[in-house]
């Protein structure tokens, strides 16, 4: 009698461990959820770096610098009529260390100096600090240039000031300068682990950098097979159709399940970073829990 309940709990643990193939599932065999090589994240973050360059993006944050400007006697620079160097609507971005060439206007008269200051906001105190200033002139001193701190996330201002012979300003023109903290940055990920036929996969790519983003439409799917990941033809990504991401803006994608086989996928990007992915299973009837 004992050896009969014996062989009847084994056999139900055989048949408890089996996996019917009408539950979509991936067979036996080809084990747990596969591993993923490609990490979500392109780079970790550097929240200190990265919110402090964020931050100069915004306008309401370079209204309060000119304010200060203003505010501290050193000119009436505003959102308007900058003297920009670059096509950047509101300043110029450079590098840390770069040289920032300075020449007096072309039609420049006769006895006629070109004042140039270069100003650095001191973020700790919350002031502009003069760095430098340079007299041009029409003569063999026509242009000079101001040398940029080798630090990331700074900010200068410049003034240009045109005087007359009678000592008298005749024109002022002004120009930003942002040295931020630089880097690419991007997080993919998908709203859920498991989906099934009536589901739609949501795909969030999202910008953590400090610099705009360029994507497209659609995804790169993968799914695994025979051991390993191999590409899945659903939806390739639209190269012509760009989307440019500016920092901290994410984008989402959707994936209609039904679209799809039972199995194993990874979605992966790789728009304006390094390779990223992030995994998902679909299957085809829910579980009990």
């Amino acid at each position: 009698m004992f050896k009969r309940i014996a062989a009847i709990v084994i056999l139900l643990g055989v048949l408890g461990g089996c996996e019917s193939p009408q539950n979509g599932s991936v067979k036996a065999g080809q084990g747990a959820e596969p591993i993923n090589d490609i990490p979500a994240q392109a780079e970790p973050i550097n929240h200190a770096k990265v919110d402090q360059s964020i931050k100069y993006y915004s306008k309401s944050y370079i209204q309060s610098l000119d304010d200060l400007f203003i505010k501290s006697g050193l000119g009436e620079v505003g959102m308007g009529g900058l003297d920009r160097g670059t096509a950047h609507p509101l300043y110029d971005l450079l590098k840390e260390g770069e040289s920032v060439k300075i020449d007096v206007p072309r039609l420049i008269k006769e006895g006629y100096t070109y004042d140039t200051f270069l100003y650095h906001y001191n973020v700790d105190k919350k002031e502009f600090e003069l760095v430098k200033k340079m007299v041009l002139d029409n003569t063999k001193h026509r242009y000079s240039y101001f040398k940029l701190s080798n630090n990331q996330n700074q900010i200068y201002y410049i003034k240009n000031v045109l005087i007359n012979p009678e000592k008298k300003e005749v024109q002022k023109t002004y120009r930003r300068i942002f040295v931020l903290y630089d880097i690419k940055n991007a997080r993919i990920d998908v709203d859920q682990k498991v989906y099934y036929p009536l589901d739609t996969v949501k795909v969030k790519l999202t910008n953590l950098g400090t610099q705009d983003l360029l994507t497209g439409l659609g995804v790169y799917l993968e799914k695994w097979r025979d051991g390993k990941w191999q590409s899945y033809k659903y939806q390739q990504a639209v190269a012509d159709v760009g989307i440019v991401l500016p920092p901290g803006v994410s984008h989402t994608n959707t994936i209609p399940v039904k679209a799809l086989t039972p199995g194993y996928y990874r979605v992966t990007d790789q728009s304006d970073t390094k390779r990223i992915a992030a995994t998902f299973q679909v299957s085809v009837i829910k579980t009990m829990e």
